[in-house]
């Protein structure tokens, strides 16, 4: 497993036992939702692979793609039963794409995350991937996140800005210790889905904090929980670099000026939209 070592402690600590015994969550229908951004494809061959273990029993499974998505990538999802539908050009309208359609398929529970972490989460972890999903059920609102290990594999230009999120976030939910709320892994109910879907877009990443805030305190039944499934999935689209360069190598190249602006971007939208949501 590829890892990178990170020295920020502003990660999540608390982990969740998973019990699954519940006759009410057999009955009730849901939706896994996931974006996909992938021009070249990389992802080809692991989605082929990977993506027909994703699905809860016969669940839909929904997928929105960008624009610049290869036809390639398209064609398998299809092909493996998913449902597709094209997004625009803004990452959040991916999101709203995957949910709408998700809540056309009527569900009780809507499950997201996107497409790339959730096959790397059943390739490294499968066991852990379906008990979350059953756990997910028992509540309105179930925030997944990392835990420091798998926070701790992300490279500085998102352990360093996302810390900072988390930490910010977590003080205006109240909770004493850092929690990752900036994850992007969420159990949620078809009116929580609806909810969020709602709420007036503020800029182009703060959602990515926003929701879950909003979707904890109009929840009555919530948990957070911890995986060690949600480790970094970018290396998977590049073994083949990795395997000539060496990580280390890879992973300089990686992190470049660009990479530091987009972060700080998310991070600047994340923290503007958490402080609109700080109670007068």
């Amino acid at each position: 497993m590829l890892r990178h070592k990170s020295y920020l402690t502003h990660a999540p600590r608390r982990r969740y036992t998973i019990d699954t015994n519940s006759r009410e969550v057999e009955k009730m229908k849901t939706v896994l939702a996931a974006t996909i951004h992938d021009p070249e494809p990389r992802l080809l061959k692991l989605l082929k692979e990977y993506a027909p273990r994703l699905g809860l029993d016969d669940e839909p499974r929904i997928v929105a793609y960008s624009p610049p998505t290869h036809t390639r990538i398209v064609r398998a999802l299809e092909g493996l039963g998913y449902i597709t539908v094209p997004s625009g050009e803004s990452v959040q309208s991916g999101y709203c794409a995957a949910l709408e359609r998700g809540l056309r398929e009527f569900p009780d529970h809507v499950f997201y995350c996107d497409l790339d972490r959730l096959i790397h989460w059943v390739r490294t972890y499968p066991e852990e991937y379906r008990q979350t999903r059953r756990k997910a059920l028992e509540y309105e609102f179930l925030m997944v996140g990392r835990t420091l290990k798998a926070f701790q594999t992300h490279p500085r230009t998102q352990t360093c800005t996302e810390g900072i999120a988390n930490l910010v976030a977590s003080r205006i939910l109240g909770f004493k210790d850092t929690r990752d709320i900036i994850g992007v892994c969420w159990g949620l109910s078809s009116s929580l889905v609806q909810l969020l879907l709602s709420t007036p877009r503020r800029n182009s990443y703060g959602f990515y904090c926003g929701w879950p805030v909003i979707a904890w305190r109009n929840s009555a039944k919530k948990a957070y929980l911890e995986v060690e499934g949600l480790e970094w999935e970018t290396p998977d689209r590049y073994e083949h670099e990795i395997a000539v360069e060496g990580y280390e190598r890879w992973l300089r190249a990686f992190m470049t000026p660009m990479e530091w602006e987009r972060r700080s971007l998310i991070l600047k939208d994340s923290v503007e939209t958490l402080l609109d949501l700080v109670p007068p």
